[in-house]
């Protein structure tokens, strides 16, 4: 890979993160804890243990993608653990249905509108991922 392609990749995983996936972990990390928090304080219901577990799944998917972002220079495509694969499946499928209501209802929306509904509800941190993939895969694949 030469170097104004590695430069390229890593400066769009670079806005990506900062653009798509910090404000999504601080608006994940803080509705987490916003809902959930006095629900744990008082005598937590079974429903609500569920429904904790549930809520942790676009976590560990969030989760996913960080590792990606913080190893993307030190691990290659072929090193992301298992757990990582999982959760970016996980993550994809969350998104997938954070967003779908939004697909079925807003018919008569502009394109940028579904642009930002997409790049909101997962699409941003989805880009990231697959930034972040392909600028891993590239580098393992230079010297081929």
């Amino acid at each position: 890979m030469n170097r104004l392609t590695r430069i390229t990749l890593s400066v769009l995983v670079g806005i990506g993160t900062v653009f798509f996936l910090l404000p999504t972990t601080v608006v994940y990390v803080f509705g987490y804890l916003f809902l959930l928090g006095p629900a744990w304080a008082s005598h937590p219901e079974p429903a609500t243990l569920v429904f904790s577990i549930v809520c942790l799944l676009p976590g560990y998917g969030l989760y996913s993608v960080w590792w990606l972002v913080l190893k993307n220079r030190s691990a290659s495509f072929y090193q992301i653990p298992k757990y990582v694969w999982v959760g970016l499946a996980v993550g994809c499928l969350i998104a997938v249905l954070f967003y779908f209501p939004f697909m079925l209802s807003n018919s008569d929306t502009s394109y940028r509108d579904q642009l930002a509904q997409t790049l909101l509800f997962g699409g941003g941190v989805f880009l990231v991922a697959v930034t972040t993939l392909t600028a891993m895969w590239l580098e393992r694949h230079e010297g081929e």
